[in-house]
């Protein structure tokens, strides 16, 4: 059965893939899936010189088909004074950043009482200031559209190895694997994989065992008397 291509729409990402599950034909599985849309609401703020300006430029913002989930908040201008601790005027202005956001504007700022250096960072202590910051005005809303999903769906394809019914390390990466996780590849194929040696070829681990990787691979095989080898899902490319 040849791949096919479904594209679904729904309320939120579960009902879309739900939607998916339901198309399919008899022994098609989901073999790749892509999210176009999450479907989840999304918050907008813009500031501007004016609140009718700020509304302007948040419906702007929103993408065509999307709904209003709550209505625009919006905030005039103003002046406001602040009151914080810093050392200096530069750390004043990244405090004001933080707390109200870059588009504050610092317009005046006044020390009330000194700092102190302290002697090699011990005693070390901010001064306070009074700050006068103009905040521009502002516009909010969320906004919310369907869900998106597109799904890639055909015939499970078919594993070359069984499954390693044990748990242990990947005989590759060393990265631990549960049981039924990884593949039993037969010893000649995987000594025998040009991929693997190529992985080999360029581990950090091979300069200390002499930088020959064909030596290497054949004392590893002279020593090896097991009939396969544990390859975890990450790593079983190197022999397909």
């Amino acid at each position: 059965m040849a791949h096919r291509r479904i594209e679904v729409e729904a309320d939120d990402l579960e009902a879309a893939r739900a939607s998916v599950l339901h198309q399919l034909g008899t022994g098609e599985v989901v073999l790749k899936e892509q999210v176009i849309a999450d479907g989840r609401p999304h918050h907008v703020a813009r500031h501007a010189a004016t609140v009718a300006e700020a509304c302007e430029m948040v419906r702007r913002s929103i993408p065509a088909g999307a709904t209003v989930v709550e209505e625009t908040c919006t905030h005039e201008p103003e002046t406001r004074k602040e009151m914080l601790e810093a050392f200096d005027e530069t750390e004043v202005s990244q405090a004001i950043a933080q707390r109200l956001g870059a588009d504050a504007e610092v317009a005046a700022v006044k020390p009330l009482t000194p700092g102190r250096k302290g002697f090699l960072g011990l005693g070390r202590k901010p001064g306070s200031w009074e700050v006068e910051v103009h905040l521009p005005a502002s516009a909010e809303l969320t906004w919310k559209s369907k869900a998106k999903l597109a799904a890639e769906v055909g015939e499970k394809p078919q594993e070359r190895f069984e499954r390693y019914p044990g748990s242990g390390v990947c005989d590759v990466c060393n990265a631990s694997i549960s049981s039924f996780e990884a593949f039993k590849v037969p010893v000649a194929t995987f000594y025998g994989s040009r991929a693997y040696k190529n992985f080999l070829r360029n581990h950090p681990m091979l300069s200390m065992m002499g930088g020959n990787v064909d030596a290497y691979i054949a004392n590893m095989r002279a020593m090896d008397h097991t009939t396969h080898s544990a390859v975890c899902p990450s790593c079983i490319h190197m022999f397909e």
